[in-house]
């Protein structure tokens, strides 16, 4: 984790840029936490996380084709039922229940397929120079959001040759502080284009007409 006196450097960058402090100041508190997670988590157990994962993958499939075989079996479930609404236990109709397990284990599905592809693919090595971004302003877009109310993004600068905004800065104190690395950067354009990604996660309900990230325009920024 981060010393007290880096988190405050963060949470002043971000008051300074914004003109107050963040409105929810837990949420933003577990976010640069997590923002750390993420940008030091260490692959030394690579191999058996990837084994752990894949056996859950195997036994999520597994368990999915039982219960769609138990849904089928009219017969079985409602000469059950009477035994199951009256032991004393009070449980919501077990065909909803059915329906939330299919779903759980559909998004949960998902998110090990996601975790095996964030694993580092050794057999192949990584290309040099190459850093994982993704993950670390994921979490430091989710601070911004809790602590300012706004959607993070990136801006146009004064005659839109130039990109940056708020948001940018904030992330150029964070991320050398997040990640450990004194020397750590990221260019406006691949951060926009994390965005980009990111934009259905951040934006409202029914937001559609929402503009993108990067065409924000900061018409009163400096350009230094």
């Amino acid at each position: 984790m981060i010393t007290n006196d880096e988190f405050t450097a963060i949470e002043t960058s971000l008051t300074n840029e914004v003109g107050h402090a963040p409105l929810d100041g837990t949420a933003f508190r577990q976010a640069i936490g997590d923002a750390v997670d993420a940008a030091r988590y260490s692959d030394d157990s690579t191999a058996d996380c990837r084994a752990h994962l894949e056996k859950l993958a195997r036994n999520l499939k597994e368990v999915a084709g039982e219960v769609s075989w138990l849904m089928r079996q009219g017969a079985l479930i409602n000469a059950t039922n009477f035994k199951y609404a009256t032991d004393g236990r009070a449980r919501e109709p077990i065909f909803e229940t059915f329906q939330r397990i299919q779903g759980g284990q559909h998004d949960l599905t998902r998110f090990v397929e996601c975790a095996l592809s964030t694993l580092p693919d050794r057999s192949r090595g990584r290309p040099k120079g190459e850093r994982p971004w993704g993950p670390v302003i994921f979490h430091l877009a989710q601070a911004y959001l809790v602590a300012t109310d706004r959607r993070p993004g990136v801006s146009t600068i004064k005659d839109g040759m130039q990109k940056g905004g708020p948001f940018y800065r904030f992330v150029a104190v964070a991320l050398p502080i997040v990640t450990g690395d004194t020397q750590a950067q990221i260019a406006a354009s691949t951060l926009a284009a994390i965005l980009r990604e990111l934009r259905p996660h951040f934006a409202d309900p029914g937001d559609d007409n929402a503009p993108d990230p990067e065409d924000l325009i900061e018409e009163d920024a400096s350009t230094d």
